[in-house]
């Protein structure tokens, strides 16, 4: 991951390399902490012959373990407590979509319902008016 501290030097490294060329120039003792560039043989090889002539005794170590067993089980629980955090948010928008989607449908069968009321009441409204036509035909016919 890229670090950002939000100070433009430390950002663009402008203060490392100023240390970095004043630091041969004071005898002080400096541990050049660097994780990726230690672990890689070349790039380690490159820092250590930044310090050739300074007259510092130049020593290289790389050192990995595993983390402590309280480390590790606490790193776990924050993992866990994370992807848990993460599964109730996704339940939760879950359980929103459904209960929407049930409204949704409920809405729809009762819209059907009134259509079909409609419908049924505008057939009957019809059948009524066609009767009522059919009874004055015959009378129209019987007079």
């Amino acid at each position: 991951p890229e670090m950002s501290f939000g100070i433009a030097h430390l950002d663009d490294h402008s203060i490392r390399r100023v240390l970095t060329n004043i630091a041969p120039l004071q005898q002080r003792d400096y541990i050049v902490m660097e994780v990726k560039s230690n672990l890689l043989r070349n790039e380690r090889k490159e820092m250590a012959s930044k310090w050739a002539g300074s007259g510092f005794k130049r020593k290289v170590a790389v050192m990995m373990a595993d983390p402590p067993a309280v480390f590790r089980k606490r790193a776990q629980e924050l993992l866990l407590q994370q992807k848990q955090a993460l599964a109730d948010i996704k339940f939760k928008i879950k359980l929103a979509e459904d209960k929407k989607r049930k409204m949704s449908e409920k809405r729809q069968k009762l819209l059907e319902k009134e259509r079909a009321r409609a419908l049924n009441k505008q057939q009957k409204s019809q059948a009524e008016l066609q009767r009522k036509r059919d009874i004055e035909q015959k009378k129209a016919d019987a007079a």
